[in-house]
């Protein structure tokens, strides 16, 4: 199956909220096609009660059991780095509130 494109099969693995997910399973070595699902607003929103976007990840048949793996790696890797990422952000909004004033 190697080097013939036309025997080579993607498989979705994942859907994420996030493009880090993609990057992981590029690190690892992994071919991966991803399908950009702009967030929706107004009408759209209301209608999928899905406003954020979100990505759709699939690679070669080969890899499938491997990246979910990476994928699951990735998710608990990012829910860890949630709290931390959140006070940064508040951090900054304190900052810049305080730095407009004057």
């Amino acid at each position: 199956m190697e080097g013939n494109p036309e025997s080579e099969r993607f498989v979705q693995v994942a859907q994420a909220e996030d493009p880090f997910t993609a990057d992981a399973l590029k690190k690892a070595g992994m071919a991966v096609l991803r399908t950009d699902h702009p967030g929706g607003s107004g009408v759209d929103a209301l209608g999928t009660g899905w406003a954020l976007p979100w990505f759709e990840l699939s690679v070669l048949e080969e890899n499938v059991t491997r990246a979910r793996a990476v994928v699951e790696d990735e998710r608990r890797r990012l829910a860890e780095d949630a709290p931390e990422a959140e006070r940064a952000a508040e951090d900054e909004e304190r900052e810049s509130e305080g730095s407009g004033r004057g």
